[in-house]
């Protein structure tokens, strides 16, 4: 008896040889029994269809070779397992139609926050497929996979050429220039980044090419002109975070501070991280900060022998040394030690992945969630052993909090987790308003706090050792502030040397911790910059290391790293300075950061003079070249010779 399912013809009993004569030719065709009394799945979704000729059935699966024709190759015996009769193709048809109608409704939703939901759309529903032929039409395993992946081939194909067409002649931002692959797709600057991992320079050297407004992504303009800064991150922006903060989630009461997307829930937000970065608390933190500084001026002078030093280790172990204390009441015991963190050392091998994911926004938020599903199975990558670090430090201070409370020994909050802590059990708003959230925000105080401190102090002291009658002023300069040499500094002394806080505003023009620009979303009217009209619903950027180098905007010597300019600059805001971004989501920690290196830079230029390797200048500048863009940037060893003045 001859059946079909779905267009797909299936030939079942001895009657399924078309040689066989007992096949009678006037056999009426029937629709394909169940194994059970419903009708498939697919014969649903797709409706009945007529039926066939007795010969375009059998042309299906009975093979068409008499005894002496050439046996058939593994390729013939696949493509047998396709029908050749008009239906097939008509359904072939509708799925590629399909898949065209379905990229509208794309349009209508940011796709990066719904990758996960796409991702698994694509692996579930042609295993439907494939179970609903193999099970209920008949079919064996390879031809209900052969079937499945044509039409879901023809799917496919439809979309993407849907997209493809739309993104090059019809899209917002068609008018604007850019490289091709970026027009396309985001995977562009993925294999860009994977290439160098220098994707600041990629866009630097886009701008150079192209212009001020260039095309850098389907949706994604970078914008180079210095009132771009204030129409995007301004404290009166409409624009919002972009969609590459979706992470781990799209809702916001899922995400870290950093990563909230909702300006209102920001706001709220916020207030507990001023709270606990505020002056009163800075004021509590100082003590601890100038403890570790001296352990780490320790460290230092038990390697001072030694013909040089890699300052950039000891930064590093500084850095989280502080965000430890300062966050959780618990630092790492880097200086202590001497040696790395595994929760740390898991940051350091997982952070070049993560800065390359992000360039794929709407593959980075799934690939955090599986690390996250895999860590709950045991499965745990080096990474995980961070993020486990932090959430038994977060319930630590809670218990720690909770038994104060119990027992009357309440007292005012000794680091930033206990503020957060403070907000909920008071039921305010400010506090982040899930679990998942409080243990984002505890991961991202950590690694934000730390690395974007350690790796400007790296930067500072290649620059000082570059440029030595640079150092040789501010040590001048501090010796007139503390005259009474170490043994009479304080904090009140330095913090307001402004050749110390032009040096550190240098550095952070030249080399920014985050040297790419942080992606804003336009709202739905656009936003209009200078000439240019800017359409709404497209994430916009101004490209910090790039514009922070214009000759435009800081003069001829732009590149060069003059500490004196900033003498002549009235306001921060008035030059288009990003290091710490600006407007609602400037940068909590900024205080507590300039702090830590004021600190650090002033007791090692009262104690010291750095100079690099054997007087090595030219080695030493190729260094500056090494940077790598993993978000945070990551620099390597940094080797100085440090003697005692």
């Amino acid at each position: 008896m001859c059946i079909s399912h779905v267009g797909l013809s299936v030939c079942r009993g001895p009657e399924a040889n078309p040689l066989s004569k007992s096949h009678a030719s006037t056999e009426s065709y029937h629709p394909l029994p169940l194994r059970g009394s419903h009708e498939p799945a697919l014969r649903f979704i797709f409706g009945p269809r007529p039926p066939l000729p007795q010969q375009s059935v059998h042309h299906s699966f009975a093979t068409s070779q008499t005894p002496q024709s050439r046996p058939a190759n593994k390729m013939d015996r696949l493509i047998q397992h396709i029908p050749a009769d008009s239906a097939w193709t008509t359904l072939v048809f509708q799925f590629g139609l399909l898949g065209i109608a379905v990229h509208p409704y794309m349009r209508l939703v940011e796709v990066d926050s719904k990758a996960t939901t796409y991702f698994l759309s694509y692996v579930f529903v042609p295993l439907a497929i494939v179970l609903d032929l193999h099970f209920y039409g008949g079919l064996s395993v390879s031809a209900s996979l052969l079937r499945t992946f044509v039409v879901v081939s023809s799917f496919s194909a439809g979309l993407f050429a849907s997209i493809l067409v739309y993104r090059l002649f019809f899209h917002r931002l068609r008018r604007f220039p850019g490289p091709f692959g970026a027009k396309v797709s985001k995977i562009w600057a993925f294999v860009g980044c994977l290439k160098r991992h220098t994707s600041y320079l990629d866009v630097a050297e886009l701008h150079d090419k192209y212009g001020d407004f260039v095309r850098v992504g389907p949706r994604e303009m970078s914008i180079l002109r210095a009132s771009a800064v204030n129409a995007i991150y301004g404290p009166s922006s409409k624009c919002i975070r972009g969609t590459h903060y979706n992470n781990p989630s799209d809702d916001s009461r899922q995400n870290s501070l950093v990563a909230t997307r909702d300006i209102e829930m920001h706001r709220h937000r916020k207030r507990a991280w001023d709270r606990g970065l505020g002056k009163r608390a800075l004021d509590m933190y100082e003590p601890r900060v100038q403890a570790i500084t001296d352990l780490l001026m320790t460290r230092l002078a038990e390697q001072e022998s030694e013909s040089t030093v890699d300052i950039i280790r000891l930064f590093n172990f500084f850095g989280f040394d502080v965000m430890g204390d300062i966050g959780f009441s618990q630092d790492f015991g880097l200086l202590k030690s001497n040696q790395e963190h595994p929760a740390v050392e898991g940051i350091r091998e997982q952070s070049l992945v993560i800065g390359t994911m992000q360039k794929l926004p709407w593959l980075f938020s799934p690939l955090v969630q599986v690390i996250e599903i895999l860590g709950n199975f045991g499965l745990k990558m080096s990474f995980q052993l961070f993020l486990d670090w932090c959430s038994h430090e977060l319930e630590v201070r809670r218990q720690a909090i909770k038994l104060e409370n119990e027992t009357g020994r309440s007292q005012d909050p000794q680091d930033i987790i206990s503020w957060l802590i403070k907000a909920e059990n008071e039921k305010d708003n400010s506090a982040p308003p899930s679990k998942k959230a409080f243990q984002e925000d505890s991961r991202v105080m950590v690694v934000a706090g730390s690395d974007t401190t350690s790796v400007t102090l790296g930067n500072a002291f290649y620059f000082l050792a570059k440029h030595p009658q640079i150092y040789h002023k501010l040590q001048q300069a501090l010796d007139i502030a503390v005259p009474d040499g170490e043994a009479g500094w304080s904090y009140a002394k330095i913090k307001d040397i402004p050749l110390l806080d032009h040096i550190i505003l240098e550095t952070l023009r030249l080399r920014p911790a985050v040297l790419d620009g942080l992606p804003r979303v336009t709202p739905p009217e656009g936003i209009q910059i200078d000439e240019v009209f800017i359409p709404g619903d497209v994430n916009v950027s101004v490209p910090t290391w790039r514009v922070q180098r214009d000759t435009r905007y800081w003069g001829d010597d732009a590149t060069a790293f003059r500490p004196e300019r900033w003498e002549a600059i009235s306001s921060q805001d008035s030059v288009p300075f990003l290091p710490f971004t600006r407007g609602r989501y400037t940068c909590a920690g900024k205080a507590l950061s300039m702090m830590e290196m004021r600190m650090v830079i002033s007791k090692l230029a009262m104690r010291y003079n750095v100079a690099f390797a054997k007087g090595d200048k030219e080695t030493a500048e190729k260094w500056e070249a090494k940077a790598v863009d993993s978000f945070i940037m990551t620099v390597p060893p940094l080797p100085l010779v440090f003697t005692r003045r």
